[in-house]
């Protein structure tokens, strides 16, 4: 937080395969933008 304003930052990385990506480094990664604007809304 500074001067009162807080910020969210959240970065993904897109693969049309990220359900094949390792447990460790699944949850950075999304396999379609709908699943990309469901977690950025959760």
């Amino acid at each position: 937080m500074h001067e009162g304003v807080a910020a969210n930052v959240q970065t993904f990385c897109y693969n049309r395969n990220a359900a094949q990506s390792d447990e460790l480094h699944r949850r950075f990664w999304v396999g379609s933008i709908g699943e990309f604007l469901q977690r950025v809304n959760a």
